[in-house]
C-alpha cells in the first residue's frame, strides 16, 4: 500500500505560504531519505510564475542549510530552533533537536543537492508541460523544432483571415459576422483569436457533455434551432397589450396629453412611431423585425418604458405594480423568442466556424513553427488524450496506467503553489498523474499531494484560471479519504492594526450577508497578526470622492487621477517617502493617467508597462528617422525632428513645413521630384543633408550616428541607456541572421512592425526597490510594500470587448469533467439575462463579480505599514443612492461600503481623508531632512563665540587636486561594452582545456556562433587572439600535473550558487587550483576567498591543498 501525504493548506495573503512549502518539502526529506526507493527528485513541486521557482528554491536551500549548520548568532540559534519545532509538529513528533541520523540525513540530502542541483524539481507548470512536449508530443506530432513566442496569434492571423476568405468558408462567416457591419474583416481579429484561445471550451462542448436525461430538458444546448419560436412571440405581445391598454386608460382617465406622451423616449421612438391608439401600437409591435425586437428588449430591460412623471407610484400605485409585472413576463417571453431567433442560430454558425479555424490554425503552426504557452499546453493535452484516436483515453483510467506510471514512477511526491490559477486544462494534465500517485497502489509504497492556494487570491480567470477547483478537490478525488484542509491563519506581513482592518471590512456583516444572498461562496476566516515589528508607524487612509458634474463643487471624472494624486499620494510621500511604496490600479490605462498626474507635479514614478521597445520615447524617433530614409514621408521626418532628439520649437517647424508644402506644390507642377531647400534652417538643413549621405549604411550604423550627434549632452537615464542597447541589439541581430533584410529598409521596419509585441521586443525593466512603483493590482500579486496606494473609479468603464466569444457555461456537479449546459454568442450574450436560461449568464457573472472581489483583497493586502485607499464615483445624490443602487450588481461597490462602515465614526484631516494610526510611533533610523536651511552654530547658541582671524591663504602653494572622472554611460554601455566583451571572453576560456589548436578554434566558432550579431567579424577575432596570448602566457594553467580540469564549474555555497571559471586539481599530490579570469573594471576581492571556503567545505577536498589565481584576460 503507498503512503498518502496529501493535504491542502487554504494560504491567505501573507500567512507565509513560501515558508510552508520549503518545511513541507524538509519534512518528506525527513521522512523518507533513509528508503531505498526514495530519492530527492521524487519531489516535484509546481508553480506558476519564475519569481515563485526562484523564492521556494531558495527557501529550501536556506533551511536545509539553517538545519545543518551551527548557528552563530541568537537570532540564527532562533530561526533554527522555530524550524525545527515546525517540522516536529508536520511530522507529529515531539523530539525538538535534531538526531544524529536525521542530521546525517539532511547533510546527505545538501551535498546531493550540491552534486546535482537538477535533483532539486522546482518549475513552473509551464516547464513541467514543457517537459512532457518535448520528450514525448514533440516526436508524435513530428515537430523538428519550434519557438516560443508569446505573439504567434496575431503573427498567424493575416494568413488565418485569407483562408477563412476561401469559397467553401465565406459562406460560413458570411451571415455571422454580417449581423453588425463593420468595415474590415481584420476589425474581428480578436473574435478570432479568441477562437483559438478558448480552444478548451470548445473540447468541452464538443467532447464532454454531460449524458442526457429527463433533468436536461430545460438545458439551452439541448434545443432545436430549427423549431419555430411563434409561441413565444405571442406570449409577449399578449403582456405588451395588457401594457398598453392600462397606460390607455390612464391617459384616458387624465385627459391630458396624447398616448404616445405616457410612453418614455426610447420606446417611442421604437415602436409607438406617431400612433395614436392602442391599436396602432400594437400592430406596430406585431411587425418588429428581429433586430428591433433585440433592441425592444434591451429598452425593456434598461427599465420602465411607460412615463413614470405622469405614471407615477404615488397616484398609481396598484397600476405600477401591474404594468411592472406584465413589463417582465414581456421582457421573459421576448428573450425566449430572440433566443430561438437569435442566439440559436449564431451558436451554430459559431460551432461549425470554430472548427475549422482551429484546423487551419494547427496547420499553420506546423508550418511556421511559432508555438504560444497555451498552444504547448493544447497539444500536450490533445496528444495524450484528445486526437483521433487519443494517444491516452483521459476516460479511461486502464489506458492511462501505462503511461503515467511512466510519469509518477520519478515524482512521488507533488507540491503545487498558487493552485487556485490552476487552468481546467493544466489540471486535466496533471489529474491522472495525481491519482496514480495517490491511488493506494504504486510503483513506490509512498506519495501525497500538497496543495498550497487561496480562492480570494484567484484573480486570473481571463486567462483560464479556475477557482472553484480548490474549493471542490475532495470531491474531484473522492479517494483521498485522508484529505485533511489546513488553514494558515498567522499573517507575517502587517501589524495588527492593519491586519484588523482587513479582517472587519471584508468579514462585513452587510457584505456577507449580500454573498450569502447572492449564493456566493467567498469565506474569510479571521487573521491574526505577529508581526508586532511592523506595527509602529501602521496608518490607514481613505478617501470616498464624488466626481459627479452635478454636484457643487465636485471634481470632473478627467480631474479625478489629480485629485487623487495631490489629496491622497503627494502629502503622503511629502511626509516619508522611505522604503518601497506602489500605487494599484485595475487597468494600464488608469495607471498612464496618474502617472501624466505625477509627472505635472514634479514627482518621479517607476511605471513598466508591457510595452514594446519600439514605442519607446527615445526608439520611436530612430524609427521615424528610418522610415523617412525608407519612404521619404515628410511625417516621419517632421516627427523626428519633433522628438527628444532635435525637439525644434513651434516657430522652427511652422517655418519648416511651409518649405515642404511650397516644395510639394513646385513638384506637382512641374512633374518631377525637386528637393526642398532648408538653408535658412540651419538645424533642420544638417539633418536633410545627412540623410542624402545614409544610402549603403546599414540601420545600426545610421542609428549610432543619430545617437552621437543629438544625444552626448543629454543626461539619459539607465533605463534609456539599456533599452537604446536592447534596441541596436535588435537592429544588429535581424541583419546578421537575416543579411537580405537587415539591407532593406523597408523589410526591416516591416519586421520591426510585426515583431512589436513579441516577447524578445518588450522595454527592458529595472530593479527600483526604493522608487514609486506603479502596477496594476495582477502584476503586483505575489509583492509587498511598506506604503499602498489603492485607487479604484466605481463609475469607471471597464471595457468589454464586443468583438470577442462571450461564452457561459454550466458544470455536471462538482467535478468539472463534463457540462450540463453552455452558451456561446458574438453579438447576443445579453439575451440570456432575460430568458428561461438566465442561469447561465446569472453565473458567469457571479464569477466575474467574485474575481473583482479578489482583486480588492489581492490589492488590500499588499501593504506591510501603511495602506492608502481613495474611491471614486459619480452621482449627483451622493454615497447611500449610489450604494443601494449598485450593491446587487457590483461587489466592488460592497466593499467600499465596508470600508467606509469602518471609517464612518473615525476623524478626518483637513483634505477630507479619513485616518487611523497604530497607537504606536514609528521609530525612523533615517535622518530626517527639512526643506528649510540649517541653522548656523551661532543661531543656535547663546554664548558669545571668539571669531579667530586666520592668515590669509597662500593659493600660489596649494595643490592642485584632480577631479574623478566621470563615467560616461553612454560610451561605457554602447561603445566599450566592457560587459558583453567580459562575457565573450569568458564563454571563450571556458572550452580551452589544454590549450591545444583543435580547442582554439572550436572556442572561435562558438563564439561566432553566439556574439556574432552583437559583434563584428574582426572584433571577435581580435578578442581570440588576445585570448590565445593569455593562454600562451599562463602556461601553468595547462601542465600535465592537472590530471582534472574543470571550467564554469557550478557550486553550492549557502543559498548561493557559485559558479568558478577554471579548477584545477591534482589528485597525486592533493592539491586544488583556482584560477578566476578578470577582464573588466569591477572586481569582487572577496571572491576567491569565498570561492576557496566553499571548496574546503566539500569532502571530496578534505585533506587537499586549494590556493588561487587571478588570470587577466
Amino acid at each position: 500500500m503507498t503512503e498518502n501525504n496529501c493535504r491542502i493548506i487554504c494560504a491567505s495573503a501573507g500567512t507565509g505560504k513560501t515558508y510552508r512549502l520549503s518545511v513541507e518539502y524538509l519534512s518528506l526529506i525527513l521522512k523518507y531519505y533513509s528508503k531505498n526507493e526514495f530519492s530527492l527528485d521524487n519531489i516535484l513541486v509546481l508553480t506558476f510564475t519564475r519569481k515563485a521557482t526562484a523564492e521556494i528554491r531558495d527557501r529550501i536551500i536556506k533551511h536545509l542549510e539553517l538545519l545543518v549548520s551551527e548557528p552563530e548568532t541568537e537570532e540564527e540559534q532562533k530561526k533554527q530552533q522555530e524550524l525545527l519545532l515546525n517540522l516536529r509538529k508536520l511530522n507529529k513528533t515531539k523530539e525538538i533537536p535534531l538526531s544524529e541520523q536525521e542530521r546525517n540525513l539532511l547533510l546527505s540530502a545538501r551535498k546531493e543537492l550540491i552534486c546535482d542541483q537538477s535533483h532539486l524539481q522546482v518549475m513552473t507548470i509551464d516547464s513541467y508541460t514543457g517537459q512532457i512536449f518535448r520528450n514525448i508530443v514533440r516526436p508524435l506530432k513530428n515537430i523538428e523544432h519550434y519557438e516560443i513566442d508569446t505573439e504567434a496569434v496575431k503573427k498567424i492571423m493575416p494568413f488565418l483571415l485569407d483562408h477563412l476568405m476561401e469559397p467553401d468558408l465565406r459562406e460560413k462567416i458570411k451571415n455571422l459576422l454580417s449581423r453588425k457591419v463593420s468595415r474590415s474583416l481584420d476589425e474581428y481579429t480578436k473574435f478570432f483569436c479568441s477562437l483559438i484561445e478558448q480552444r478548451w471550451l470548445f473540447y468541452m462542448i464538443t467532447k464532454r457533455q454531460a449524458v442526457h436525461n429527463s433533468s436536461f430538458s430545460g438545458t439551452l444546448m439541448n434545443l432545436n434551432p430549427e423549431t419555430e419560436p411563434a409561441e413565444f412571440y405571442e406570449k409577449f405581445l399578449k403582456e405588451m397589450q395588457r401594457i398598453i391598454a392600462l397606460v390607455a386608460n390612464i391617459c384616458s382617465d387624465l385627459g391630458k396629453a396624447s398616448l404616445e406622451d405616457y410612453f418614455n423616449k426610447d420606446f417611442r421612438n421604437l415602436a409607438v412611431k406617431g400612433a395614436l391608439t392602442p391599436v396602432a401600437i400594437f400592430n406596430n409591435l406585431k411587425q418588429l423585425n428581429s433586430d428591433e425586437a433585440e433592441k425592444l428588449l434591451y429598452i425593456l430591460d434598461k427599465g420602465t418604458i411607460w412615463n413614470k412623471q405622469k405614471i407615477s407610484n404615488k397616484k398609481f400605485e396598484a397600476e405600477n405594480i401591474e404594468l411592472e409585472n406584465a413589463q417582465n413576463e414581456a421582457k421573459h417571453h421576448l428573450a425566449d423568442y430572440l433566443i430561438w431567433k437569435l442566439y440559436l442560430p449564431e451558436q451554430r454558425e459559431i460551432e461549425e466556424l470554430w472548427s475549422s479555424v482551429l484546423e487551419r490554425y494547427d496547420n499553420l503552426i506546423y508550418r511556421y513553427k511559432n508555438l504560444t504557452y497555451d498552444d504547448i499546453t493544447w497539444f500536450t493535452f490533445e496528444t495524450l488524450f484528445s486526437s483521433e484516436p487519443p494517444f491516452l483515453n483521459p476516460e479511461d483510467a486502464v489506458s492511462a496506467t501505462e503511461f503515467y506510471q511512466f510519469l509518477s514512477h520519478r515524482t512521488r511526491f507533488l507540491l503545487i503553489d498558487e493552485f487556485q490559477d490552476t487552468s481546467l486544462i493544466q489540471f486535466n494534465i496533471l489529474k491522472p498523474i495525481i491519482e496514480e500517485i495517490t491511488a493506494g497502489e504504486g510503483s513506490k509504497p509512498f506519495g501525497g499531494l500538497i496543495v498550497v492556494g487561496d480562492e480570494k487570491q484567484s484573480i486570473f480567470g481571463w486567462r483560464g484560471g479556475e477557482r472553484d477547483l480548490l474549493l471542490n478537490l475532495k470531491d474531484i478525488f473522492p479517494a483521498l479519504g485522508d484529505l485533511t484542509v489546513e488553514a494558515l491563519d498567522k499573517s507575517y506581513r502587517c501589524g495588527p492594526t492593519l491586519m484588523e482592518f482587513i479582517n472587519q471590512v471584508f468579514m462585513n456583516a452587510e457584505l456577507c450577508s449580500l454573498l450569502q444572498k447572492k449564493e456566493m461562496k467567498w469565506d474569510y476566516t479571521h487573521i491574526e497578526s505577529v508581526e508586532i515589528t511592523k506595527e509602529p508607524g501602521t496608518e490607514i487612509e481613505f478617501c470616498l470622492k464624488n466626481f459627479s458634474t452635478s454636484v457643487t463643487n465636485a471634481d470632473n471624472e478627467k480631474d479625478i487621477y489629480t485629485d487623487f494624486v495631490e489629496r491622497m499620494v503627494l502629502p503622503a510621500l511629502e511626509k516619508d517617502d522611505s522604503g518601497s511604496i506602489a500605487i494599484l490600479c485595475r487597468t494600464n490605462e488608469e495607471l498612464t493617467k496618474i502617472q501624466q498626474a505625477l509627472d505635472i507635479s514634479g514627482r518621479a514614478s517607476l511605471f513598466q508597462p508591457n510595452r514594446s521597445i519600439i514605442e519607446h520615447h527615445y526608439v520611436a524617433p530612430l524609427l521615424s528617422w528610418l522610415r523617412f530614409l525608407a519612404w521619404g514621408d515628410w511625417i516621419d521626418f517632421i516627427a523626428f525632428l519633433r522628438s527628444d532628439y532635435v525637439l525644434i520649437n513651434t516657430k522652427v517647424l511652422k517655418q519648416t513645413l511651409n518649405i515642404i508644402s511650397r516644395t510639394l506644390e513646385i513638384q506637382k507642377e512641374r512633374q518631377k521630384p525637386v528637393r526642398p531647400d532648408f538653408s535658412t534652417i540651419p538645424v533642420v538643413n544638417e539633418f536633410y543633408q545627412l540623410s542624402w549621405e545614409q544610402e549603403n549604411k546599414k540601420a545600426t550604423e545610421i542609428c549610432r550616428e543619430i545617437i552621437d550627434l543629438c544625444l552626448p549632452s543629454k543626461q539619459l537615464s539607465e533605463r534609456d541607456y539599456l533599452n537604446l542597447h536592447r534596441f541596436l541589439d535588435i537592429l544588429s541581430t535581424r541583419q546578421l541572421t537575416d543579411p537580405d533584410k537587415g539591407i532593406s529598409f523597408p523589410d526591416l521596419l516591416t519586421y520591426l512592425k510585426d515583431n512589436a509585441n513579441a516577447e524578445d521586443f518588450k522595454q527592458v525593466s529595472i530593479n527600483a526597490d526604493d522608487s514609486l512603483q506603479l502596477l496594476t493590482i495582477h502584476k503586483s500579486k505575489g509583492l509587498q510594500f511598506k506604503r499602498v496606494f489603492v485607487f479604484c473609479n466605481l463609475s469607471g468603464k471597464h471595457s468589454t470587448d464586443s468583438n470577442t466569444l462571450n461564452w457561459a457555461l454550466e458544470y455536471e456537479g462538482n467535478t468539472f469533467n463534463r457540462i450540463r449546459d453552455y452558451g456561446i454568442s458574438l453579438h447576443y450574450q445579453k439575451i440570456l439575462k432575460s430568458s428561461s436560461y438566465a442561469n447561465l449568464y446569472l453565473q458567469n457573472q457571479k464569477r466575474k463579480q467574485l474575481e473583482e472581489l479578489n482583486n480588492l483583497y489581492v490589492a488590500f493586502t499588499r501593504a506591510e505599514q501603511k495602506l492608502h485607499l481613495y474611491f471614486g464615483y459619480k452621482l449627483k445624490e451622493g454615497w447611500n443612492d449610489y450604494y443601494n443602487a449598485n450593491k446587487d450588481d457590483n461587489l466592488t461597490v460592497a466593499l467600499c461600503n465596508s470600508v467606509f462602515d469602518y471609517f464612518k465614526d473615525s476623524p478626518f484631516n483637513e483634505r477630507g481623508v479619513y485616518y487611523k494610526k497604530s497607537f504606536l510611533q514609528e521609530n525612523k533610523k533615517e535622518t530626517s531632512f527639512s526643506s528649510e536651511p540649517p541653522k548656523s552654530n551661532l543661531e543656535q547658541s547663546n554664548y558669545h563665540l571668539n571669531i579667530r582671524h586666520h592668515r590669509p591663504v597662500n593659493w600660489n602653494k596649494l595643490v592642485p587636486v584632480e577631479l574623478p572622472a566621470v563615467k560616461d554611460l553612454k560610451t561605457y554601455y554602447l561603445t566599450e561594452r566592457p560587459n558583453l566583451i567580459g562575457d565573450l571572453l569568458h564563454f571563450y576560456m571556458s572550452f580551452i582545456i589544454r590549450n591545444t589548436p583543435k580547442e582554439h578554434n572550436y572556442a572561435y566558432y562558438r563564439c561566432l556562433n553566439r556574439y556574432g550579431a552583437i559583434f563584428t567579424v574582426f572584433q571577435i577575432e581580435q578578442l581570440a587572439d588576445r585570448c590565445k596570448k593569455v593562454c600562451d602566457s599562463n602556461p601553468y594553467l595547462f601542465t600535465s600535473g592537472w590530471d582534472k580540469i574543470f571550467t564554469e564549474q557550478e557550486i553550492l555555497w549557502g543559498s548561493k550558487i557559485m559558479r568558478i571559471d577554471r579548477l584545477m586539481v591534482n589528485t597525486a599530490e592533493k592539491v586544488v587550483l583556482i584560477a578566476d579570469y578578470k577582464s573588466g573594471d569591477i572586481y569582487d576581492f572577496n571572491q576567491l576567498a569565498n570561492y576557496k571556503t566553499a571548496l574546503s567545505k566539500l569532502p571530496v577536498f578534505k585533506g587537499y591543498n586549494i590556493d588561487t589565481s587571478i588570470v587577466i584576460v
